[in-house]
């Protein structure tokens, strides 16, 4: 695909994500052992090459906003935390991530935003919070969350 090409792909659907390889992943880090996982350039949207190495530990930490959209990663959570921001909060903060670290933009960041990522946000994000054992709603007191996280993990 030409970078435009690569561009016009809906990134905040889970059909665009290598949900394969990120499965193998988390089960292989259940099962204690290392993954190599691939190195992404955002701007291009290509893998450019090389990778790093991420090891296992006794608790591993999952964070994205379709994990609990996905069906096969949703069924390999323990404990399902859903953060719900509103649109005003969720739009400051990647107009902030992507002109900062990926060098867009703000017109292309808003622009994505109203096309793809509050539909999907709309669509799949927010009917998967229902799978969610703890949720947030903002804004929350972050040691309160910290103590519920805690309660929740010493339960398991």
């Amino acid at each position: 695909m030409t970078l435009l090409e690569r561009a016009a792909v809906n990134y905040d659907h889970p059909d665009a994500l290598d949900i394969e390889l990120f499965v193998s992943h988390m089960d292989d880090l259940a099962e204690g052992k290392s993954v190599k996982v691939p190195e992404y350039d955002m701007s291009t949207h290509t893998r450019p090459g090389g990778s790093y190495q991420l090891e296992p530990a006794p608790l591993v930490i999952v964070d994205g906003i379709l994990l609990m959209a996905v069906k096969q990663c949703r069924e390999r959570l323990d404990l399902k935390i859903f953060v719900d921001a509103p649109r005003e909060v969720r739009l400051a903060r990647r107009l902030v991530r992507d002109t900062e670290e990926r060098g867009r933009d703000p017109q292309s960041v808003e622009e994505q935003f109203v096309a793809s990522v509050e539909p999907m946000h709309q669509s799949l994000v927010l009917p998967s919070s229902q799978y969610a054992d703890l949720r947030f709603d903002h804004p929350f007191d972050p040691r309160a969350a910290a103590q519920a996280v805690l309660a929740q993990i010493g339960k398991a």
